[in-house]
């Protein structure tokens, strides 16, 4: 199932997950995280679920998001992408009611040329805007109930790295279905984007 979580921040936005995978009997680790950019932007995502079909779903949203030129038609594109892909992929499929692996989540993080960085999450077909962070998968609910009292959107990014690299920890230590070395991206307000490597032995602790 995984976990993966968005974190609004004073400079951008923090993208945060972990790299476990399961299907079936095989564990694997991969990462579950990425970007694209296109003509009105840049994409930042995370998922959580079912890897195959939110991947193809990611796929489908940065081929469409190709064509599109005007940062006002990016989110209602993705919308509509999303959409049209969850109800293909999981409400069609015949074992969606007794298979709990099937669902997926997504996270994404939009740079909006001019504008800077937003927040939005999936729920089945519904897409949101997220003005503070939002956490996804099989231990979401830990994550939350850790993160809350230490965490506030203005926080710098490097003291979200900090928060959210904790919160991480103690919930791949806790929840089955979530492991594997952290993968963090960055999104910044100026348009800059980066992979960060999260140094494990600092964020054992929160000051």
């Amino acid at each position: 199932m995984t976990i993966a979580a968005g974190f609004v921040n004073r400079d951008g936005v923090l993208l945060y997950c972990d790299t476990q995978q399961e299907g079936g009997a095989m564990k694997l680790y991969a990462p579950k995280i990425g970007r694209f950019e296109f003509p009105a932007g840049k994409i930042g995502f995370a998922f959580a679920g079912n890897s195959a079909f939110a991947v193809s779903a990611i796929q489908k949203c940065a081929a469409r998001l190709q064509r599109i030129t005007n940062p006002q038609d990016v989110i209602p594109e993705l919308e509509k992408v999303h959409d049209r892909q969850y109800r293909k992929t999981v409400y069609a499929h015949p074992d969606r009611s007794t298979d709990w692996s099937i669902p997926y989540w997504l996270i994404f993080s939009y740079w909006h040329p001019g504008k800077g960085v937003f927040l939005f999450a999936t729920h089945e077909t519904t897409m949101r805007s997220i003005v503070d962070l939002e956490c996804i998968g099989i231990g979401k609910e830990l994550a939350h109930y850790i993160v809350r009292p230490t965490y506030a959107t203005d926080l710098s990014e490097s003291d979200v790295i900090r928060v959210a690299g904790y919160m991480l920890n103690r919930v791949k230590s806790y929840v089955p279905g979530c492991g594997g070395p952290s993968v963090l991206l960055c999104m910044r307000h100026d348009g800059t984007s980066e992979f960060v490597s999260a140094n494990t032995d600092e964020l054992q602790q929160v000051d």
